[in-house]
């Protein structure tokens, strides 16, 4: 993978020597269908070795920088059923372990846990129900003012109501962040409280 313009030329941090990012990778999956297809469960184990990974280095000055090696393995697990015709319900968990070799360069943003789950039920063709929860763990982050921050862990879950009227009309109302988490997806950004979402589309 080439580096992207960002890293090559930004005017703070841009490095115009970079050299491509290259990556070979093992996964298994394995697949399960029970209750005639009604219920998929899905495992997968993986390991993926980047050579030349770009990433950002604090510096001083900061600088986009192609990483020696990094490994990253781990394992995700879903799970999907179709309880009725009206009724769905998934959930997922995934663990990712990632080592940096020959440095002390962090790779941002990346949680060793994530997990969600989920529903969706239609009471009439008319009408669908859903709610989500996503749990993302810790992850490292870092920044010129700040230096290098653990970014805690949260909770997020969100429900939303759509009506369908022909092939035509849709509208859905979606309630964000329920329980009005306060978290930070990034240093100095912190996601929105919880908000009220309404949105109308129409196909001609």
């Amino acid at each position: 993978k080439k580096p992207s313009f960002f890293a090559l030329s930004n005017p703070l941090v841009g490095n115009p020597d970079l050299e491509s990012e290259h990556g070979e990778g093992l996964d298994l999956t394995l697949v399960t269908l029970l209750a005639g297809g009604r219920l998929r469960l899905e495992n997968s184990i993986y390991s993926t070795t980047y050579t030349g990974l770009v990433d950002l280095a604090e510096g001083p000055p900061p600088c986009m920088v192609n990483l020696g090696k990094v490994v990253s393995q781990g394992v995700t697990s879903s799970i999907h059923w179709t309880a009725t015709e009206q009724l769905a319900l998934r959930a997922y968990a995934a663990w990712n372990d990632l080592d940096v070799r020959d440095s002390d360069e962090l790779l941002r943003l990346r949680p060793e846990w994530r997990a969600g789950g989920g529903a969706t039920w239609m009471p009439h063709p008319a009408w669908e129900l859903a709610a989500d929860a996503l749990y993302t763990g810790t992850r490292e982050d870092s920044s010129v003012p700040t230096g290098r921050v653990g970014l805690p862990g949260y909770l997020r879950m969100d429900a939303s109501v759509r009506y369908q009227l022909g092939d035509s009309f849709s509208a859905r109302l979606s309630l964000e962040n329920l329980a009005n988490t306060g978290y930070e997806e990034a240093i100095g950004f912190p996601a929105p409280g919880r908000r009220l979402r309404v949105t109308l589309s129409w196909t001609h």
